[in-house]
């Protein structure tokens, strides 16, 4: 394949919804832009994702073993239960976004490749998908990524489109789900790399993608990524909403992939908590009960129920949940604990006058020792999908427990 001639702005289009967007900028007959579509029936993945409605997942599981065992981590490593049979006569509506990012990687030489045959230094490229689809959600930050490493010095913008595919599905549930990771991920993987952009509409997004291609001034028409991340959390937290292996299988990351500043602060105000008898669950483990260290104020956090799921050894009252689990933070009063609890949690990393009592520094240490003793016994059980998620995060717990006690001894 050949290169292109140089071009204003490249946008390439995700999945379903990212096709809609570049062939409607085709159709407007823009200058100065390059429109690329990638999607599973492209020519770059051949026959792979065709007439595999019972084997694809075990294909895939048995490459991704083979050549990159670190991807286990957050594949759906479970052999009684497939998700490309959740819809078995629609193969691709029953494929998570675990799958399609796995998928992706496997090809990614090839699609490195591609991509290096038809870029030629854009002075901008925009990367669009949609929230709540198998493929483009999956796909963004890795393309974003790749296409970074091949041009360094372009400037990138993620474009997402919030919950297109509401339009075509009826289970809205397994949607917010989608949308849910999608952002969450997006907030943490994107760091200072890329420019983030959310839309209500593809329309919405193809008007500012044009604004952009003919320097024009962007109107209002973006959504507030984080405010809209609260709206997806308070989705998905809603009763009885959060049902288990549909939601968990919904992330296309391993959890060592989202754990921010914010969730570190959270674990270590956690495990300070708990170290100084300061809090306890309650409401079936959904709550957390906490007092303040400074103002001996009593504070609560609720966290949604999980149940009918292999997490159900992803106990909040471990710990380990805190990773993961959204909390219902539409609340103001919510809001002001769970700051409270990453306050305390972030003196308690950077030991600023904390001044903890010897046994409580005895007890963090047993509790490093622990939870080493927790990561050797699961690295010899069963590769359960949670057992590769403990050992995912454990030693972040490890190092969060190790950093209290080198701060404040």
């Amino acid at each position: 394949m050949t290169g292109i001639t140089s071009s204003h702005i490249s946008v390439i289009g995700l999945g379903g919804c990212g096709g809609l967007i570049v062939n409607s900028i085709k159709d407007t007959a823009l200058r100065n832009v390059n429109c690329f579509h990638l999607d599973f029936d492209s020519e770059i993945f051949g026959d792979f994702f065709y007439g595999y409605q019972t084997d694809v997942y075990p294909k895939i599981h048995s490459w991704v073993e083979r050549a990159s065992p670190d991807l286990l981590t957050w594949l759906d490593v479970s052999e009684h239960y497939s998700p490309l049979r959740e819809l078995p006569d629609i193969f691709m509506r029953g494929a998570t976004r675990q799958i399609m990012r796995a998928s992706l990687l496997l090809h990614r030489p090839k699609i490195i490749k591609y991509f290096e045959s038809v870029l030629d230094s854009p002075t901008k490229l925009i990367v669009a998908s949609s929230t709540s689809g198998s493929t483009g959600s999956a796909w963004v930050m890795d393309i974003a990524t790749m296409i970074k490493q091949i041009l360094p010095s372009t400037p990138i913008e993620i474009s997402l489109v919030y919950n297109h595919a509401f339009q075509f599905l009826s289970n809205s549930e397994i949607l917010n789900y989608k949308t849910y990771w999608t952002l969450r991920e997006a907030l943490v993987c994107s760091k200072l790399n890329f420019e983030l952009s959310l839309h209500s509409t593809y329309e919405d997004a193809i008007v500012s993608i044009s604004e952009t291609i003919d320097g024009r001034p962007q109107s209002d028409r973006r959504l507030n990524i984080e405010k809209t991340l609260l709206q997806s959390t308070r989705e998905v937290t809603g009763e009885n909403s959060v049902r288990g292996f549909y939601f968990w299988r919904q992330r296309a990351r391993a959890a060592s992939d989202l754990l921010t500043e914010e969730i570190k602060n959270l674990i270590a105000g956690y495990v300070l908590a708990a170290t100084e008898k300061r809090c306890k669950f309650t409401n079936n483990d959904r709550t957390l009960e906490f007092n303040c260290r400074q103002t001996n104020k009593n504070y609560v956090i609720n966290f949604p129920l999980v149940q009918h799921t292999q997490f159900g050894g992803l106990r909040v009252t471990s710990g380990y949940g805190l990773a993961l689990m959204p909390y219902e933070n539409w609340d103001p009063l919510q809001f002001e604990a769970y700051k409270t609890i990453c306050s305390e949690g972030a003196l308690a990393r950077f030991g600023q006058n904390l001044n903890l009592k010897n046994e409580n520094l005895d007890e963090l240490s047993e509790l490093s020792e622990r939870l080493k003793s927790k990561i050797d016994e699961l690295s010899r059980s069963a590769q359960s999908l949670d057992s590769h998620t403990f050992r995912d995060i454990l030693p972040h717990y490890i190092q969060i427990v190790r950093q209290i006690l080198s701060n404040n001894g």
